[in-house]
């Protein structure tokens, strides 16, 4: 048991009022005991897989001081654009490479006006694809879109599953065939991998061999755009029709039997000595094959 004294050693008759009476101290303020650290969570509403820089919050259930982005430990990734105050806060991660990001709030970092200091927070995860998809095939339904050909179609294959709702960019860098084909329309196969140009064919009349087809501006599920692809010789156009040439060494006046030759401009098939017309004329000793063919008149 203590006493109270006075300077010249009186003893202090000290009187306290009970607890709720009037000049009390419970009656002039409430005693608040605060021993709760505060708790910290971190959220963010990006897509699980992320090819850029995404976006995170920091939440702590009460005002908290002496928290900045040096307290925000990142494992493959960088920080940028940290803001916030009391409570809220937030900031940019940007991945570094493919690959898992990590973000983290240690504990003691961040202290309340009681001063208790934060609990760490559970750690926040996303996975991230930086890598370009790639086209790993070009294939045409026929070497050589010819008279027969009604319709042809072009099959690329790319490494990984592709954003169906962007079709890719075909073009024919080093030939315009666009006499002979138009594009129809195009689709992609259930896996994802594999789209398919369909394209209708018209009797341009023309030949153009080895044809290179260039592809580009598609997307795979997380929005990296491909790497532009060119194939080279991938097919040809021959609907070019043939032209035929009749020559003679003989004079021109003649009075016998004389030879003539037909010469094409290109191989063909299906000619015979019936598609020959003569007027005042017979023909026989027809022979040849291919673009050259020679015969009598008599």
């Amino acid at each position: 048991v203590g006493t109270i004294k006075d300077s010249n050693g009186n003893e202090v008759d000290l009187t306290l009022p009970n607890p709720g009476e009037t000049d009390s101290l419970g009656f002039n303020k409430d005693i608040i005991i605060d021993a709760i650290a505060p708790t910290v969570t971190l959220t963010s509403t990006s897509e699980e897989t992320v090819n850029d820089k995404f976006s995170v919050t920091a939440t702590f259930t009460e005002a908290v001081t002496g928290f900045d982005s040096s307290d925000i430990l990142l494992d493959n990734a960088t920080i940028s654009n940290f803001n916030g105050n009391g409570a809220n806060y937030t900031f940019d991660v940007t991945p570094s490479s493919s690959g898992r990001v990590t973000v983290d709030i240690n504990q003691d970092v961040a202290t309340d006006s009681a001063t208790n200091n934060n609990i760490a927070a559970t750690q926040l995860t996303r996975e991230a694809d930086l890598t370009l998809p790639t086209v790993t095939n070009i294939t045409a339904s026929t070497s050589t879109i010819s008279d027969s050909t009604t319709t042809f179609t072009l099959t690329v294959e790319y490494g990984e599953e592709m954003d169906v709702l962007v079709n890719p960019d075909i073009t024919f860098p080093t030939e315009n065939p666009n006499n002979t084909i138009s594009f129809d329309n195009g689709s992609w196969n259930n896996d994802s991998k594999t789209y398919v140009a369909t394209y209708s064919v018209a009797d341009g009349d023309e030949e153009l061999a080895d044809i290179d087809v260039k592809v580009e501006n598609a997307k795979d599920k997380v929005g990296n755009i491909q790497t532009a692809f060119t194939s080279n010789d991938v097919f040809s156009i021959d609907n070019q029709n043939p032209t035929v040439t009749l020559n003679s060494t003989a004079p021109e006046t003649v009075n016998g039997k004389f030879s003539v030759s037909a010469t094409f401009t290109e191989a063909v098939t299906n000619f015979e000595i019936n598609d020959i017309t003569l007027n005042n004329a017979t023909v026989d000793n027809f022979s040849g094959s291919g673009a050259s063919y020679s015969f009598d008149v008599t």
